[in-house]
């Protein structure tokens, strides 16, 4: 896993800076996370967390672009429940890869593939406190997502994303356990020559 994430970031700031036509850029947001459950009764609550990240922007024509990401996100979700209240904190780092369309106006619309390593995870209630829960978790998730935004001229774009989780994150085969998150991000990409 470390030997793919620097392979990946290598490449990206290597692009970046030989390129010009790529532009770099960074993006923060908040995350609407929750999961989706099947094999008995649940009540699980939206989790507002936290996302970041770098991308490279690859024209491929004039409107369409490649857009592979590095992003360190939040995931997860709380529960009230009679007998205790208490939240499940997941954080992966994420490698998107999108296709993304736009429009001479600005506006974008873009979908990929999401690959996921679990780097920590940590479940929080009244009755046990703080406690580690990824030896019942899955190390890695795979994710589809899609999206729509506004990209200005100076760099600066804003979007919004939902990505449905396809990977059965939990180990125990009873249950059934997939991320889905809502993502609204800001963030702003280097100017880069435009694609003639």
């Amino acid at each position: 896993m470390k030997k793919t994430i620097l392979i990946f970031s290598t490449l990206l700031f290597f692009c970046a800076g030989n390129a010009q036509q790529i532009k770099i850029g960074v993006r923060s947001g908040v995350n609407l996370s929750n999961w989706k459950f099947s094999g008995g009764d649940s009540d699980f609550k939206t989790r507002i967390t936290f996302s970041a990240g770098l991308l490279a922007e690859i024209p491929i024509s004039k409107n369409f672009f490649l857009q592979p990401e590095l992003d360190f996100s939040g995931y997860g979700t709380r529960y009230n429940t009679p007998q205790n209240v208490g939240s499940i904190n997941l954080i992966y780092l994420s490698a998107p890869v999108l296709a993304k369309y736009v429009s001479a106006e600005g506006f974008s619309f873009f979908a990929g593939p999401q690959f996921s390593f679990l780097a920590d995870s940590k479940r929080k209630d009244n009755v046990n406190g703080k406690t580690d829960v990824k030896e019942y978790l899955r190390k890695t998730d795979f994710m589809i997502l899609a999206g729509t935004g506004y990209e200005h001229r100076s760099g600066l774009f804003m979007n919004l994303r939902y990505y449905n989780g396809l990977t059965d994150i939990y180990k125990d085969n009873v249950l059934s356990l997939q991320n889905r998150a809502l993502l609204i991000s800001v963030g702003y990409k280097l100017a880069r020559k435009p694609v003639k």
